[in-house]
């Protein structure tokens, strides 16, 4: 009991932690759905933006954004000094407050959300030569119809290393290459890199920023790198279309000095050297408490060099991107008070803490990214594939997440004291226009569950929720103002990643659950193994499981990465790994889904792909690569990937 109420009270201070962060403007029989339909989205208050005219608007913006940061971790340590002394002593009057995808081509492509946006891996082929990143190299080899020659290793990364001077200054520097891309007789390649140099007084400087090596592999015997480009900040995420890179980062400003730009403002990196963006890029939402920037920035691979950026003073999470379009969106918890009453000898004050998402929309035109609009719904997104765009409008799928708690002040006694209220869970979908200004919104599907998985299709949107079973839901967008849950259908489990199979068909790939009672009777799910589901959505009204395999595996990559799985309905592919193996499996209505080929690989090795090319399947792993004969179904060939 103690710690329950330890637990709930610790969940509450974290969620007064929560604050929204947004930013930006610029460059100039079936079980019946639960849910509400409502002609417009009630969207949170619209954040209003600006961008800086001056360095010092910039200064005093991080200087507001701090102090009001100084002020909730002020409170936050209090909370919980008091609720560990609200436990043990609290007076008798709070004792009883209760414990309150391009398919069908010649060779495969990296698992993308939409097609002709590629997406950052750490293998790629262009149907000729494999590109593997392994720790801090570069590996190419050649792939000749099954036949895999190594071709050359090339450092790109440095391992970590940290040297203490004579003097008591300390040197550390690492560069870990993470994700790659593949663009004719280009890579680029991009990798945290990190120096850092303190003094003997402790007093540090140093660079942590995303590197962007853009090389020339015309000679895949010798790559070249032709220039080393970056920006401040960690990996959000990152988006190629043609010959134009996107990527976001997000830089948090530790000690900033208003006489010093580029201790307080992202800086660009051009062959090491660097420079800070220009004042006019970075956006600034009035009262904002965030000291982070979400930095954009686009890169031409072929010209070598930045196009431009965008920074907003304000987190980001997570990035959506089609052909016209990138969208950046951030979700936070708000904390609200709703009221406040005299309770002797308490002050009693009333909150709601709520889940909100902000989204930037950026138009990218010549792969120059211009500031188009910011909005805000309620909820929480789950990943990437909880957004999609059809005809300029924005759909997306949320956690919503409501909590109503009471704080209890005895100002006499310096004593606090916190009272869990209700808490509630659901989902919604909302649309909004290209303004970001909402159109439609279904609200409270699936009441007490948490969305594990999304797919967008056309008109329509499919949803995963889960608690103890898995509802897979049908959501009807083709009129973006009135959107409509239309149907669903139950299974045992959940999926973390939905697909598209064909038209009429979606995979899923996910956990299965047996409903068990606990001690205390109460429903609850006890995981049993992974699984795939084949569902029939060719009437939404009536969704139909077509198929279900249970797989002996707990665990695989390809559960929370879906760069991890390749799924290919013209190859009749679905393969993955999965606890010490690569699987590859077939799917038919006849017989649904069936295990074709299971290869051996490291159960540690965290960077297990599978492609194709043509006729042979290649299983690339950190140590080796396997050659399947896809006619035949055989190994052919292992080929260990030499080190140093």
């Amino acid at each position: 009991m103690k710690l329950k109420k330890i637990t709930s009270i610790l969940l509450i201070c974290c969620l007064l932690l929560g604050v929204l962060s947004a930013c930006g403007k610029q460059d100039t029989a079936e079980p019946e759905p639960s849910a509400s339909t409502e002609p417009a989205a009630a969207a949170p208050v619209r954040p209003v933006l600006h961008f800086a005219e001056s360095y010092g608007e910039v200064s005093d913006a991080i200087a507001d954004a701090e102090a009001t940061r100084e002020v909730r971790n002020s409170l936050y340590s209090g909370l919980t000094a008091q609720a560990e002394f609200a436990d043990a002593s609290a007076p008798s009057a709070a004792e009883g407050m209760g414990d309150g995808e391009g398919e069908g081509t010649f060779y495969s492509m990296t698992n993308v959300q939409v097609q002709g946006v590629d997406e950052g891996d750490i293998v790629k082929t262009d149907g000729t030569y494999l590109y593997i990143l392994r720790d801090y190299e570069l590996i190419i080899m050649k792939a000749d119809n099954g036949a895999v020659t190594e071709v050359s290793h090339t450092i790109i990364g440095e391992a970590w290393d940290r040297v203490e001077n004579e003097d008591g200054s300390v040197h550390t520097n690492q560069k870990q290459p993470s994700a790659m891309y593949i663009l004719g007789d280009r890579a680029v390649i991009l990798s945290d890199q990190y120096s850092w140099d303190t003094t003997a007084k402790g007093e540090e400087s140093g660079e942590d920023y995303i590197a962007v090596d853009i090389l020339d592999i015309s000679n895949p015997a010798s790559p070249q790198i032709v220039k080393s480009l970056g920006q401040d900040g960690y990996l959000i995420d990152s988006r190629m279309i043609d010959d134009k890179l996107f990527v976001a980062t997000a830089y948090n400003v530790w000690d900033p000095d208003e006489k010093d730009n580029e201790t307080f403002v992202p800086c660009l990196y051009t062959d090491g050297a660097k420079q800070p963006v220009e004042c006019g890029t970075i956006g600034i939402i009035p009262g904002g408490s965030s000291t982070t920037y979400s930095v954009l920035a686009s890169y031409d691979v072929s010209a070598a060099d930045l196009i431009n950026t965008q920074s907003i003073l304000g987190g980001g999470s997570m990035i959506y991107m089609n052909l016209e379009n990138l969208y950046l969106a951030d979700s936070q918890y708000n904390d609200t008070v709703t009221s406040e009453t005299k309770e002797e000898p308490y002050t009693v004050t009333s909150h709601v803490s709520e889940s909100t998402t902000t989204i930037h929309r950026f138009s990218v035109a010549d792969g120059k990214l211009t500031y188009a609009a910011t909005g805000s719904v309620p909820g929480a997104l789950n990943n990437q594939f909880s957004m999609d765009e059809k005809d300029g409008n924005l759909r997306l799928v949320t956690n919503v997440q409501t909590e109503n708690y009471k704080i209890y002040v005895d100002e006499a006694n310096d004593f606090q004291n916190y009272k869990p209220g209700d808490t509630s869970t659901s989902t919604s979908v909302y649309v909004l226009d290209s303004a970001l200004s909402p159109v439609g919104s279904v609200t409270g599907i699936a009441e007490d569950e948490f969305v594990y998985s999304v797919r967008f299709s056309g008109d329509w949107g499919y949803l995963c929720t889960y608690r103890t079973v898995d509802p897979i839901f049908a959501v009807d967008f083709s009129d973006p103002a009135d959107p409509a849950v239309t149907g669903a259908v139950e299974l045992p489990g959940y999926s973390d990643y939905l697909h598209i199979w064909e038209e009429g068909k979606l995979f899923g790939l996910g956990m299965q659950t047996q409903e068990v009672a606990n001690e205390s009777g109460e429903t609850i799910a006890k995981m049993d193994g992974m699984k795939m589901v084949m569902i029939d959505t060719s009437d939404p009204s009536n969704l139909k499981e077509l198929s279900t395999l249970e797989i002996d595996a707990d665990y695989s990559e390809a559960l929370y990465n879906h760069k991890a799985i390749l799924v290919d309905h013209d190859r009749n592919l679905i393969a993955f790994p999965a606890e010490g193996s690569y699987l590859i499996y077939s799917y038919s209505p006849d017989s649904g889904f069936q295990l074709t080929k299971e290869i051996a690989v490291s159960e540690w090795d965290w960077q297990n792909r599978g492609l194709y090319i043509g006729s042979w399947f290649y299983v690339v792993g950190s140590d080796c690569v396997n050659v399947i004969n896809l006619d035949t179904l055989e190994n052919t060939d292992q080929v260990i990937l030499s080190r140093g």
